[in-house]
């Protein structure tokens, strides 16, 4: 019975955009003294993922699993002299952001 529930939950988390991650509401906020353009660098290299950059100047990085299903958006906002991170989450997946910040 859990088997079926399990494999139904994944394929549909594997349906979510990164549109729809990210106006999810965030699993994680933080803010951080290191300058935007070097915690952006990092979690390009740390993700292997390119920046998307927006209208208002922050970069989103959309975190995908191997199946192409959106697992995670990670959002930096130039904040001051640092950064706003925030981390929203479609399903677990293993993200790296922890030594960037």
């Amino acid at each position: 019975m859990k088997l079926p529930i399990l494999a139904a939950t994944i394929l549909l988390a594997g349906c979510a955009s990164a549109q729809t991650v990210a106006t999810r509401e965030p699993v994680r906020t933080l803010t951080t003294a290191r300058p935007f353009a070097e915690v952006s660098y990092c979690l390009a290299q740390a993700n292997r993922v390119p920046a998307t950059i927006l209208p208002d100047g922050s970069h989103e990085f959309t975190i995908k699993n191997m199946y192409g299903g959106t697992g995670a958006v990670l959002t930096l906002t130039p904040q001051g002299d640092g950064a706003r991170f925030v981390y929203r989450e479609a399903f677990p997946i293993s993200v790296g952001w922890k030594d960037c910040l």
